[in-house]
């Protein structure tokens, strides 16, 4: 009677655990049949930051920093690179300069250099100029936006060359 309720039991957390890979399995995205834009939308809107800035310009400094220091993780979807789901990992950045805009949520632009993990990173393509010396992409600029979804949590939106 009891080597039954031992298998009954074994044979529950079978199922149970058989469902939970099943279930990971099968709500995961997959990214073969993802377009780029796709792949892009679904990593950036799970991006959101923590700030108790209420300075505009401190804001937008606070938020580029929180994003840079994301894509020093790796974790950042850049769109040029379609075999993995995380991209392009910079080393490391320094930002130039910031100006805010007015917009419905914080907008900013900024100039920032960073240095990527390799010289044909997806961070590349677009405006700044690639020293290979030293392996630091300078001067590129982008406009940065950002949701605000409570006092002091702001989700990503967008990077790029324009608004």
């Amino acid at each position: 009677m009891k080597a039954k309720k031992i298998s009954i039991i074994i044979a529950i957390a079978l199922i149970v655990i058989l469902s939970i890979c099943l279930f990971l399995i099968y709500s995961a995205p997959n990214f073969a049949n993802m377009t780029n834009t796709q792949r892009i939308e679904y990593y950036n809107a799970k991006l959101t930051f923590t700030s108790h800035e209420t300075d505009p310009n401190a804001l937008a400094r606070d938020l580029l920093t929180q994003y840079l220091e994301y894509c020093k993780q790796g974790k950042v979807v850049s769109g040029f690179d379609t075999t993995s789901a995380y991209y392009d990992k910079i080393l490391d950045y320094k930002i130039i300069s910031i100006n805010t805009h007015n917009g419905s949520g914080p907008v900013f632009s900024a100039e920032y250099s960073i240095k990527p993990t390799r010289a044909n990173s997806g961070w590349i393509p677009g405006n700044g100029i690639y020293d290979e010396q030293t392996g630091w992409d300078n001067n590129k600029s982008a406009f940065f936006n950002f949701e605000q979804i409570s006092s002091t949590k702001y989700k990503f939106l967008t990077a790029g060359t324009g608004p």
